[in-house]
């Protein structure tokens, strides 16, 4: 009887104490490190999860979430050690504009705190549907996932409309703006002489233009003429100079990319 006892009793000792200890295991926390941004219903409702690479290794962001459609940034710390050390990774689809020193970093134990603070712009064509913005989270043991969402959607239909909101925490402040801009159609580049003479005409279609653009000797300034539709048709034409005495290093041109994000394109001017 008393062997019985005391088994009951061992029992329950073991009962409580793997309840304490799972009490004790401590969970991980998360903090936003990014934004997922979707044409249509915002994807919350899936969670994807993923080591981070080791550094050196790229990012593939499609691949480790299975998100097909929609852009991504975000900011990372990986390959941390035991006394903290680590890196900063950052990711950036294209069509992102971000800055380039969004991060301050700071030793907490043995994690690495991002502070994150920095704004990101995507310019899209004028549209008529929702764009949904996905939480991406990092957890405090170094995992991402997706987190929360929200939707923001009307008919955008003017170029220069701007729509803009903050997404932060306690450690991220992450300002999205998106821009309205009509759909490029066509550019053209016309190198220019001292007496503005036409030397070269260039006709290109968006995202065509070489990233390193070669003047002529003779050639005294560039102009960048691109060429952009709206949706009624009507056709709009900004003409940018890039001159040689004022040593213009490069030029910025766009294309439409997928979901009506437009690609921005940067040109090195070799004079």
């Amino acid at each position: 009887m008393k062997n019985k006892k005391l088994a009951v009793l061992c029992i329950v000792i073991a009962i409580v104490v793997a309840v304490v200890v799972n009490r004790n295991i401590q969970q991980p926390t998360y903090s936003i490190a990014g934004i997922v941004i979707n044409r249509g219903g915002h994807i919350s409702g899936h969670i994807y999860t993923s080591e981070i690479p080791p550094h050196g290794e790229d990012f593939c962001f499609f691949d480790v979430y299975g998100v097909a459609d929609g852009i991504a940034y975000f900011i990372v710390a990986s390959d941390l050690d035991e006394s903290g050390a680590g890196w900063t990774r950052w990711f950036a689809s294209d069509g992102v504009l971000h800055d380039d020193f969004p991060i301050d970093h700071r030793l907490q134990n043995l994690g690495l705190t991002i502070l994150i603070d920095t704004d990101i712009t995507v310019y899209v064509a004028p549209v008529a549907y929702m764009f949904s913005f996905t939480t991406i989270l990092q957890s405090s043991d170094g995992r991402l996932q997706l987190g929360s969402g929200t939707g923001l959607g009307a008919e955008w239909r003017t170029e220069g409309e701007v729509h803009s909101f903050v997404l932060e925490d306690n450690t991220a402040s992450i300002g999205i703006s998106l821009h309205i801009k009509y759909e490029p159609v066509s550019i053209s580049i016309a190198q220019m002489d001292a007496n503005h003479n036409l030397l070269k005409l260039g006709e290109y279609l968006p995202g065509a233009i070489p990233e390193t653009y070669p003047a002529l000797p003779v050639a005294a300034y560039i102009i960048v003429e691109s060429h952009r539709q709206s949706p009624s048709g009507d056709r709009y034409i900004t003409r940018t100079l890039y001159s040689r005495n004022d040593q213009s290093e490069y030029f910025t041109t766009f294309s439409t990319g997928e979901n009506s994000v437009l690609i921005r394109h940067i040109s090195q001017i070799e004079w």
